[in-house]
């Protein structure tokens, strides 16, 4: 952990230079809201707190407050948002590296060797030391208004790696408190941004694919336990999806802005097409070959359903889901595949 903080204060080290970029000027620069702390309070109840634009208003009032108390502490200065994203970072990558710990582990066979814990542990730590240094990291560290993703991932991690500690054994209130914290995780990453919202997929994946302790049946009495176990985490989705309606309903023009960027002429599903082909030709794309980074990059809406590079991108990931088919008894590969 000491060699991970040291290689992320080094590889952050020059971005004291940098100036409010892209969004930053609507949402924390010019944002009367985001002066002090007397606001914050409202940043849970009043949507048109997170930006001068209406269409970009979004619900994250967690993150928020975080900006505001980083402009409370410099008096508007740059260096409190600075020092938030490198140690945000460094919270999301030590995270992580517990996070893929207990994931690693939940894979292993019942009668593990101490050689194969040992290579879990390197696993880890080279994971964690990739995260740390990969040049898709600088991006949320130096652009103020992204460091939202590094928040949701500090809080999605720490809700995950608790939920996998209360599997690992033990009764009473260690696991009780275990899983309470693992929920106000959760919570406090669907208040920092909405991505938040596929936790409880994705755990449900991990006790499907990797949980060695469930029965393989697929009867109800073998999932009886794991549905248990999720209904605090559909609880407070619910919880959390109401209260962002209950909020954005009262700021009716975000909600008519985003809609509208939605329809209009385009066919259906147009949306998602498009959000396939940005996923394989910019983000694997960018996480294979991390050059020529842009915060703004665009991508042509695709506008009718034959469009070559769409189904191009398609077939990529067709090819994917067919390899994660063909090698599905390597099961932790599986997991991260699908995660």
């Amino acid at each position: 952990m000491v060699g991970l903080t040291l290689v992320i204060a080094l590889a952050h080290a020059n971005i004291t230079g940098e100036e409010y970029l892209f969004d930053d000027w609507h949402v924390i620069e010019q944002n009367p809201a985001v002066r002090g702390l007397d606001d914050i309070p409202s940043y849970f109840v009043d949507i048109s707190t997170f930006s001068l634009m209406p269409g970009n208003r979004d619900y994250r009032p967690v993150w928020l407050s975080f900006m505001a108390v980083c402009y409370w502490l410099g008096g508007g200065a740059l260096w409190p948002f600075h020092l938030f994203g490198v140690l945000l970072h460094l919270a999301a990558v030590l995270t992580w590296y517990v996070l893929s710990r207990l994931l690693l582990t939940s894979a292993l066979p019942a009668k593990a060797s101490d050689r194969d814990r040992l290579t879990i542990e390197g696993a880890a730590t080279l994971g964690a030391g990739l995260f740390a240094l990969h040049p898709l990291a600088t991006q949320p560290v130096n652009y103020f208004s992204a460091s939202s993703v590094i928040m949701v991932a500090v809080f999605y991690f720490a809700a995950f790696a608790c939920y996998l500690s209360a599997q690992g054994g033990g009764r009473g209130q260690r696991v009780t408190m275990l899983l309470g914290v693992s929920c106000l995780c959760y919570l406090l990453a669907l208040l920092s941004k909405p991505i938040a919202v596929t936790l409880p997929v994705t755990l449900l994946l991990w006790e499907l694919v990797l949980n060695r302790r469930r029965p393989k049946s697929w009867s109800w009495s073998s999932l009886e336990p794991t549905a248990w176990r999720l209904v605090p985490y559909a609880a407070v989705t619910f919880v959390y999806l109401g209260l962002r309606s209950l909020v954005s309903a009262r700021s009716v023009g975000v909600l008519t802005d985003t809609i509208a960027s939605r329809t209009g002429s385009e066919f259906l599903g147009g949306h998602y097409l498009t959000q396939t082909k940005a996923l394989v030709f910019y983000y694997l794309r960018l996480a294979a070959w991390p050059f020529r980074q842009n915060v703004d990059f665009e991508f042509a809406r695709v506008q009718t359903a034959g469009d070559p590079v769409t189904w191009l991108a398609v077939l990529v990931l067709a090819g994917i889901a067919a390899l994660v088919y063909r090698y599905r008894e390597h099961r932790d590969m599986v997991f991260l595949v699908l995660w």
